[in-house]
């Protein structure tokens, strides 16, 4: 953290160079949970594009972590570094909207929230750039929800050197108590376990790739998101595709040629309605199909193709329509299992 004295030796010096207008100090540490191995002391500086009398510098430092793992009777040490970022912006006035609440100042700032937000992205930026150079699979970006709910602050007055500590909500994912599932739960969730050990439950990589996007969700990741999203429904389909092949007499070799030889829309448009009736046209208005078009499909397309960043906004949305419309190829399943007795079979094995 810069203190008086720091700031007096070292720092007043540096935003003097870069004319800086030095009259405030928001300044927070972030503790990441694995190490970048840089030099202790090791600084990085950027400007904020739309806000130019704004800087963040991101100073890197290495924490050593002692774990304790209890071994039969034993305790082990196992010793580790992280890294620890302070997250320091410099500008000429920081505006925050308070309230009282029982005698406590509550702290609220839509500035607040740009400002964090654009800092954890030059921090990324960084830890992009490193993972890359160097490689390194175990480092990833992080967002607000890998962090702490609440995060303190250190507002400088420069010219005074008051300074003045403030607490921010970064999110409300607080850990609470979950309610126990009844005895009638447990016993089905026996059994699906049963039927996903015994490699009978065929939706099983899809029903995976809608937890990763909603995972990806939770912790800010709209673009992988998305693109879970969209893959869950796609290998559903194509999982579907390949087993009505299969019951209507086609060797493995011939589903295999049949499925690479067919694009994904022509499963769309084409090959279920043949099989389990229903509405499968794109372009028909407030159907659950054109909402997961509209919403899921093409907005990944325009995530992988053009590098779109979607927002909160239009990736649960992407989410939402995209469960409705698998909900609807079980509806329209349903209505099909006298024709097909184990596929019904099999989507009532979910809880």
């Amino acid at each position: 953290m810069i203190t008086e004295e720091s700031y007096k030796k070292t720092y007043k010096n540096i935003f003097e160079k870069f004319n800086i207008d030095q009259k405030f100090i928001l300044q927070t540490k972030l503790e990441l949970p694995y190490q970048i191995p840089v030099p202790d002391g090791y600084v990085v500086m950027s400007e904020f594009e739309d806000k130019k009398d704004y800087w963040s510098f991101l100073f890197f430092t290495t924490l050593k972590v002692e774990t304790q793992i209890k071994v039969f009777d034993d305790n082990i040490t196992l010793c580790s570094k992280k890294t620890e970022v302070t997250l320091c912006i410099i500008g000429p006035e920081f505006i925050f909207n308070t309230y009282n609440n029982e005698d406590i100042d509550i702290k609220l700032s839509n500035e607040h929230s740009y400002f964090f937000d654009k800092s954890l992205e030059h921090l990324n930026a960084i830890i992009i750039a490193y993972s890359i150079h160097f490689q390194d699979e175990y480092v990833y970006q992080i967002t607000k929800f890998d962090l702490q709910p609440f995060c303190s602050y250190e507002l400088i007055d420069i010219k005074k050197w008051s300074v003045e500590k403030i607490l921010f909500l970064l999110h409300s994912k607080i850990d609470i108590e979950m309610e126990e599932i009844t005895s009638n739960q447990c016993i089905a969730l026996q059994n699906f376990s049963n039927h996903i050990i015994k490699n009978d439950y065929m939706f099983l990589l899809p029903e995976n790739y809608f937890l990763l996007a909603k995972y990806r969700l939770n912790r800010g990741l709209f673009s992988e998101a998305v693109t879970f999203c969209q893959t869950a429904v796609e290998v559903k389909v194509k999982r579907l595709f390949y087993y009505f092949l299969e019951i209507e007499g086609l060797k493995e070799s011939e589903i295999i040629e049949k499925m690479e030889n067919t694009p994904f829309m022509s499963m769309i448009k084409k090959e279920m309605s043949k099989r389990i009736g229903g509405i499968w046209d794109i372009k028909n208005e407030n159907s659950d199909i054109k909402n997961w078009y509209d919403s899921c499909y093409s907005l990944r397309n325009r995530v992988v193709h053009i590098g779109y960043k979607p927002n909160l906004f239009e990736t649960e949305r992407a989410l939402n329509d995209a469960k409705k419309f698998v909900f609807y190829i079980v509806e329209l399943i349903k209505k099909k299992k006298k024709n097909y007795p184990e596929l019904y079979k099999n989507i009532i094995i979910e809880l």
